[in-house]
């Protein structure tokens, strides 16, 4: 059974929030995603949509000016600290449904791991295109666990209620097919790129791996701690060329969508 808006409020609120360091390989993928995303242009204004305890509000920061909101005042206040000496950071309490902004006010939104815990999604993807001009650019992370021939659609018939549970656990009330996600996208936005993560290997692996983190972005270069970082790179480098195959391949459990807002459509004055 879905969770109610106020049992969503209340699952978060009772979460202990952290800007976690990151363990998962697959975060460099996410970052250099991110970061194309920004590109070099100066003057953007960002929506973070669901910041969470600010692991990735750390790179949209980039941005001259960034909106961070998410549902959870504890999410926020742990985003806000780990943010404490940017100046460009504007932090709201607010779910995705009901955002507290004008009109066409930002120029790009990003939604990374969100979309999964909102249980109106269409509802939460039309407010975001609300709040984003003509032409601005959405990056979405969503899980795709429904996809033909992901692990998870292999396992349901076989562990269908343990995943359930294990979605519950982690706050999920939606879960996506590409085509389901295009339609929600359809009336508002051109798709410009889709990739996926997280095909079987990837996630077998990720499970398990703990032996390297990201520890500091200079530039567009990600740097991993010296220590075990040969280790590390061996192992990367499967899920490395994994990614690289299959990334087109919809049998990846999570999808990565870039999206430009359509313009609107002109209205022709009558001519009576």
């Amino acid at each position: 059974m879905a969770k109610r808006s106020s049992d969503l409020r209340d699952f978060y609120e009772s979460r202990v929030w952290k800007s976690h360091r990151i363990g998962n390989p697959y975060e460099v993928v996410r970052f250099q995603n991110i970061l194309d995303f920004l590109g070099t242009e100066s003057g953007n204004t960002v929506l973070d949509a669901g910041c969470g305890g600010g692991t990735y509000t750390r790179i949209l920061a980039r941005a001259q000016s960034l909106i961070a909101a998410d549902v959870s005042f504890n999410a926020v206040k742990t985003a806000k600290q780990s943010l404490v000496s940017e100046d460009n950071v504007f932090f709201v309490v607010c779910d995705l449904e009901h955002l507290p902004i004008r009109d066409m006010a930002v120029d790009k939104v990003a939604c990374i791991d969100v979309l999964e815990h909102v249980k109106r999604p269409q509802k939460a993807v039309d407010e975001m295109s609300r709040v984003l001009r003509s032409n601005g650019q959405m990056l979405l992370f969503a899980a795709c666990g429904e996809n033909r021939f992901t692990l998870e659609y292999m396992l349901k018939p076989f562990f269908g209620k343990l995943i359930n549970s294990i979605r519950s656990t982690l706050g999920h009330v939606s879960i996506f097919t590409t085509q389901s996600l295009r339609r929600m996208l359809s009336q508002d936005f051109v798709i410009a790129r889709i990739e996926y993560m997280h095909h079987w290997g990837g996630w077998l692996f990720k499970f398990c791996w703990d032996a390297t983190h990201v520890n500091s972005l200079e530039g567009h270069q990600f740097q991993f701690e010296a220590s075990g970082s040969s280790l590390s790179r061996i192992l990367w480098l499967p899920l490395e060329v994994e990614y690289e195959l299959f990334k087109s391949r919809s049998f990846g459990t999570e999808i990565i969508v870039n999206a430009v807002k359509k313009n609107p459509v002109p209205i022709e004055p009558s001519r009576e």
